[in-house]
């Protein structure tokens, strides 16, 4: 093999420098392509999770603003604010008690109140029953042995709503079948004990209204009657629902004040179904102004005519009756005294003047 010279292979190792050279600044000077952005991915929504129902201001907590309504009884403590009008209630117990005294003062005065009765009572005292609904009070359904449905207050089982239902049905089919008249809409849970399962039963059963009340006067538990007086009286404006219970002597002994300071007041005493708009308020008894009797003499006698010198002139009705002249039937004697003859006579006699009676 022929071996290449030293200047011969120094100059091949420059031609291929050079070479490399040139091929390599071709191909840095050609541009680097650039390159489009990515896309940004546009994130898709996911459907939001359901929440709890929203609820609008005022509401109870939990109570959804929209959707079909409650079929609950709604529940009552005061009636409608726009009437000057309260309503007095009262619950019966197991017998009369002062039942027919309470009606005889409100018949007084011409009032109606209403009455929350029990089946048992309604069974046991039908003529006072019948008075009640004769004389125009309302009467609301109080169940039929007065148990608490909820237990609550009797620290016992709450009742089952078929329980709750006979309650109120046997209660009802009493009150129509001795005073033919319904219950319905109305009902007061014995001890003013319920729940929502109280309301929707009631509702179910025909009765809308759960009549509760603002004030019990608490003659039950004590209350004297002119602290019950003074109660009512502090809280009567209009709307106010009363409770009272006729089986105490307290409560029928402050009720003829009652009605006295709410007349004072403006207040009318009205049923529950006239305070809720059910049936229409009854017509105010206008006040009559006793008519002034006119006094005997300024009928029967005239008033008195100054008596003049002159010829009495009587005042036309009554007309007095003239004294006759008496006439002469003959020529008068003379004599040293001369007479004066009836035609002689200007000025009357005082016996001739009639006499009027003068007004007292």
């Amino acid at each position: 093999m022929r071996r290449l010279t030293l200047p011969a292979g120094v100059a091949a190792l420059a031609l291929m420098a050079i070479i490399y050279a040139a091929c390599s600044g071709a191909l840095s000077s050609q541009p680097t392509p650039t390159l489009p952005p990515a896309p940004t991915p546009t994130p898709t929504a996911k459907p939001a999770a359901a929440g709890p129902p929203q609820v609008e201001a005022g509401a109870p907590i939990g109570e959804p603003t929209s959707g079909p309504p409650k079929r609950e009884a709604k529940v009552v403590y005061v009636g409608e604010g726009d009437v000057s009008a309260v309503a007095l209630t009262f619950d019966v117990g197991v017998d009369a008690a002062h039942v027919p005294e309470i009606l005889d003062i409100l018949k007084e005065h011409g009032k109606q109140a209403t009455f929350g009765i029990t089946g048992e009572w309604a069974m046991t005292n039908p003529d006072l029953l019948k008075r009640m609904v004769e004389e125009g009070h309302a009467i609301i359904n109080h169940s039929w042995s007065h148990p608490s449905f909820t237990g609550e207050a009797t620290d016992t089982e709450p009742l089952t709503a078929d329980q709750i239902r006979d309650e109120l049905e046997r209660t009802e089919t009493k009150v129509q079948e001795i005073a033919e008249v319904s219950t319905k809409p109305y009902f007061r849970p014995p001890y003013g004990d319920f729940d929502p399962k109280v309301n929707r039963v009631a509702y179910e059963a025909g009765y809308t209204f759960n009549i509760l009340w603002l004030v019990d006067s608490l003659g039950w538990k004590g209350r004297s009657p002119e602290s019950i007086v003074a109660v009512t009286l502090a809280f009567a404006f209009n709307g106010s629902i009363f409770l009272y219970h006729t089986d105490n002597s307290r409560d029928f002994a402050a009720l003829g004040e009652i009605i006295e300071g709410l007349d004072e007041r403006g207040l009318q005493m009205v049923t529950i179904p006239q305070l809720l708009g059910k049936e229409p308020l009854p017509t105010p008894t206008p006040t009559t102004s006793p008519t002034s009797s006119p006094s005997p003499t300024s009928v029967l006698a005239p008033s008195p005519v100054p008596t003049s010198t002159a010829t009495p002139t009587p005042s036309p009705p009554p007309k007095p009756t003239p004294t006759p002249v008496p006439t002469p039937t003959s020529t008068p004697t003379p004599s040293p005294t001369p007479t004066p003859t009836a035609t002689q006579t200007l000025t009357p006699t005082p016996t001739a003047t009639p006499t009027v009676a003068a007004a007292p």
